[in-house]
């Protein structure tokens, strides 16, 4: 039995009428009404408010209208996701989540790929702080970097593969700054297109 609620908290983000019925898959694009129950979409929604993750009520209604699903999502993987991100882009993270909001969805899976990456640069290589600050030259600088974003929901063997590319990459880049000349024959490195917009990791 589907009961309408109104929710006044949500007046000015969301539709002012809630259809709340049985837990269902949230909606892929945005719809008028989202079905889900009633708790995860309080407690999702208050989440983005207490973390201010957009800086404005504006930019928030325009993230929900560009990502439905994040009412759908457990405020625990909206706050690991905001955590992950806040942690290495800084100052940058506004900007992101604003073109990204989707990202807000996938906290578990953001921070596994973060993990992966500090472990395998955890020695001679400054850890995460050479981690964060690759991720962070990949917004402005052309480099295998800058996958990450399409990295986020793929499989273990792809970021396994990718991780490998990125090895390859300081290599090489190692090599060119100790004055080793061209890079050898045989050394294959992944040249990839760079999208102007935070969209490339689409």
């Amino acid at each position: 039995m589907r009961t309408t609620v109104v929710a006044s908290d949500f007046v000015w983000p969301v539709p002012h009428i809630l259809l709340i019925s049985p837990p269902r898959e949230c909606p892929s694009s945005p719809v008028r009404s989202s079905q889900v129950d009633g708790p995860t979409l309080t407690a999702a929604f208050r989440m983005l408010v207490t973390l201010n993750v957009f800086g404005s009520k504006k930019k928030l209604q325009e993230a929900l209208l560009k990502a439905p699903r994040l009412l759908c999502v457990k405020a625990e993987d909206i706050q690991i996701a905001y955590e992950q991100i806040r942690n290495v882009f800084e100052e940058q993270s506004t900007l992101l989540f604003g073109s990204r909001p989707d990202l807000l969805q996938i906290g578990p899976p953001i921070k596994y790929l973060f993990e992966k990456l500090y472990e395998m640069f955890s020695v001679g290589a400054g850890g995460r702080k050479f981690v964060n600050l690759r991720l962070k030259e990949s917004v402005m600088e052309q480099s295998v970097w800058q996958k990450w974003l399409s990295m986020i929901r793929e499989s273990e063997e792809s970021i396994t593969k990718w991780i490998g590319e990125l090895q390859t990459f300081e290599d090489m880049k190692g090599f060119r700054q100790q004055g080793g000349g061209n890079i050898p024959r045989g050394t294959s490195i992944d040249d990839h297109k760079v999208c102007e917009k935070w969209e490339v990791g689409r």
